[in-house]
């Protein structure tokens, strides 16, 4: 028989085990249709034109900073304002003022391009390979967010150009096309992706035993507005941030190591400076790293 000490052992909460915080789930490793990326060497898929700036478009254009300190490590990732919306971004702004200042100055430098936006594109699409089971599941396909880069966007381009493929978007007589990921060149930080066009040209964007356009158009419309009204957001896998988040990242890029001490020395934190005050604090702080 269990003692009154030994019961209390066996059922006692360790308080400060329980209470502790839980760590945040890295929505970044959870699959989202914002986030989709090929899994397999070949996947088949359609291209969703969307509308972007008044227009239908194959895929948009974005400008992203990969902000990494000097430890080649990334912090931060997020739109350019300035390219995107049109607005101010000291990320830019510094990036040329590095430039400019080590021009006056005659030094060769590239280090003022890590300060400036990439260019890459997000297209929306059918995973074929999951089209089915989500036609049986919620009645339409869901479209995911296929982000790629400029090689991508060049085949992409020639199949625009081609006669014998044009709209690749094209509701009835469009194009699939064929995703190849090679998951060793990513690995190695080359070129993973490369698409081609599909042996048969003008098909349907619906598998037609689900969605027949010509059999029943209602039900095709039907399909076709709810996966639309149900789309991810294609820019919606970046942050977008205000000039002070900029800043922020900014001064992070400063690597960190043991002359943490001058960076003390040299703080940016007064948010009643200027723009310039802070840029010129920012630049004579990164200078010292």
């Amino acid at each position: 028989m269990l003692t009154l000490e030994q019961l209390l052992e066996q059922t006692s909460v360790n308080t400060e085990e329980f209470l502790k915080p839980k760590p945040k789930e890295d929505k970044k490793d959870q699959e989202t249709p914002e986030n989709w990326k090929p899994k397999n060497a070949l996947t088949n898929a359609r291209v969703v034109s969307t509308q972007f700036n008044g227009k239908n478009v194959p895929y948009i254009e974005t400008h992203v900073h990969y902000v990494k300190n000097k430890s080649k490590k990334t912090i931060g990732v997020f739109l350019c304002p300035k390219r995107m919306f049109g607005k101010e971004c000291p990320m830019c702004d510094f990036g040329w003022s590095e430039y400019n200042e080590n021009k006056k100055l005659g030094i060769k430098s590239d280090e003022f391009k890590r300060f400036l936006p990439s260019k890459e594109y997000v297209a929306l699409i059918i995973d074929r390979e999951t089209e089915e089971n989500e036609f049986s599941t919620i009645g339409h396909p869901v479209l995911k967010c296929f982000k790629f880069p400029n090689k991508v966007r060049e085949q992409i381009d020639l199949l625009m150009v081609d006669p014998d493929y044009k709209d690749i978007t094209n509701l009835s007589k469009g194009t699939d096309l064929k995703i190849n990921f090679n998951k060793e060149a990513a690995d190695a930080g080359n070129l993973s992706l490369t698409v081609r066009a599909s042996a048969t040209a003008g098909t349907p964007i619906f598998n037609r035993k689900f969605a027949d356009a010509e059999k029943d158009f209602d039900v095709f419309r039907d399909v076709y507005t709810k996966m639309i009204e149900n789309k991810c957001n294609p820019l919606g896998r970046f942050n977008q941030l205000d000039s002070n988040g900029i800043f922020d990242l900014l001064k992070k890029m400063k690597e960190e190591t043991s002359d943490k001490e001058e960076v003390e020395a040299h703080p940016v934190e007064d948010v009643n400076l200027s723009e310039e005050a802070k840029m010129a604090a920012l630049q004579k702080e990164l200078n010292m790293a």
